[in-house]
């Protein structure tokens, strides 16, 4: 079966362990089989444990499934094409506003019913309903399909109806691909490019100026047809990766533990490497603004790799792309809300920047953050592998978090996307967990 990292509903391809110190080994209760997973080597790293072999789930076992899958085959060529005539006919900046309005209020710094939450990574290969439709379609694939992708966008709502928002399934990496990169992802690799940046000289071979509707539509047509599903009941994000995270996947050909091709190719080639980025960011906003225009009510930035650098060198080349990106998307629809998720670098220029939300690990300190984005509403931060551990530690951490947090411009979320082996009863206590923090808060 093919082996992926995705973000987030998603669904950033990344190592999602990188850098953690988590260890397998350090976790007993980790040792026994969970969740359909089929053993691998004796390998003990956290990223073999995130990226664990997963037992497909065949059509003969969908009636087993508590939720299964209501679309498992693709959309014929026709299909498609009847429904992005019907996207471009209906897209528009502005949209009616969903039943659930309370992730838009808290970006917006107003009054919420309840603390808002959703997770990054909360379509994905935790979820045997997930399994399901990639049985029998590869990732890339699901990511081009809108109605495999809108089918497994809306998968955890169906599962977590106290979930106040969905994010497109889609990957970060399709900007690359766009821009004449092709990708793949391999079995025990994840996204691999046919070619890599080795040289400035390979940005001749990069269309730095596709034409949006042509090389990205099916994203639009999947939140199209996701906004259609979930009948404005929920707000859907939209999302990009960062130019910084974009630009080293180009230039390592695949995901990295150091990065270190990338960081050489800002000190050896910093006016390409500002070329580069520039043309990222301005190519991320016109996808964006087209999500935003086919049905998404929020967007959000995802910079996983922010923490890699030192903060100079990240102001230079990281934030202010990201600062970019959303003062592009600004101009255009000014009533967008965006988070940027600059992972485990949120600089204080940030509070400047015409983002309304930032988004955080579970390395930022709540005080400490408050204290730097007065002007921000804050998402995260909770530790993801708390989902490891019993279902009452989940809800003294979460408990904890949101009474830090508090209710005002605040939307809980993970600091950092779901994982394969996490189980689905935790995600449903995490959620719920919060739902009764906010209860208890004045």
């Amino acid at each position: 079966m093919m082996m992926f990292k995705s973000v987030g509903a998603v669904l950033v391809a990344v190592s999602v362990l990188e850098g953690s110190g988590f260890s397998v080994q350090s976790r007993s209760f980790l040792k026994r089989p969970l969740f359909g997973f089929r053993s691998r080597s004796s390998q003990s790293s956290a990223l073999d444990m995130a990226t664990a072999t997963l037992e497909p789930i065949q059509a003969s076992d969908l009636q087993g499934l508590e939720f299964p899958p209501q679309v498992t085959e693709p959309m014929s060529p026709s299909e498609k094409a009847e429904l992005r005539e019907e996207r471009r006919a209906a897209m528009k900046p502005d949209w009616p506003l969903p039943k659930n309005t309370n992730v838009i209020n808290a970006l917006k710094g107003e009054e919420v019913e309840a603390v808002p939450v959703w997770m990054m990574r909360q379509a994905g290969r935790y979820l045997p309903e997930f399994r399901a439709v990639r049985a029998g379609s590869e990732f890339l694939k699901v990511c081009q399909d809108p109605g495999l992708a809108s089918e497994v966008t809306v998968q955890p709502r169906r599962r977590y109806p106290e979930l106040d928002a969905c994010i497109i399934f889609s990957d970060i990496l399709v900007v690359p691909q766009a821009m004449g990169q092709p990708l793949q992802m391999l079995p025990n690799r994840g996204p691999v490019f046919d070619w890599r940046l080795e040289s400035p000289e390979d940005i001749k071979k990069l269309d730095l100026t596709p034409d949006v509707e042509d090389s990205l539509g099916y994203v639009f047509d999947a939140m199209y047809l996701t906004k259609k599903k979930v009948d404005n009941e929920v707000p859907i994000f939209g999302f990009c990766g960062a130019p910084w995270t974009i630009l080293g996947y180009m230039v390592e050909g695949e995901g990295s533990r150091t990065w270190a091709e990338t960081k050489r190719w800002l000190y050896d080639y910093p006016e390409e490497s500002h070329k580069l980025l520039e043309a990222i960011s301005r190519l991320s906003a016109k996808y964006l603004i087209g999500q935003w225009d086919s049905g998404a009510q929020m967007l959000q930035v995802f910079d996983t790799n922010a923490g890699v650098l030192p903060p100079h060198l990240y102001e230079e080349f990281g934030a202010k792309y990201m600062r970019m990106i959303a003062d592009l998307v600004k101009a255009e629809r000014p009533q967008a809300l965006i988070v940027g998720f600059p992972k485990d670098m949120p600089l204080a220029s940030f509070n400047d920047s015409s983002y309304d939300g930032i988004g955080l690990s579970w390395t930022a300190d709540v005080q400490e953050m408050r204290e730097r984005f007065p002007n921000k509403t804050l998402q995260g931060n909770m530790d993801a592998h708390i989902l490891y551990a019993n279902k009452d530690a989940i809800r003294k951490a979460t408990h904890e978090m949101v009474k830090e947090f508090g209710k005002k411009r605040y939307v809980a979320n993970l600091g950092h996307g779901m994982e394969p082996r996490m189980d689905p009863e935790h995600a449903k206590a995490f959620i719920q967990s919060i739902k009764e923090a906010s209860s208890e808060l004045e």
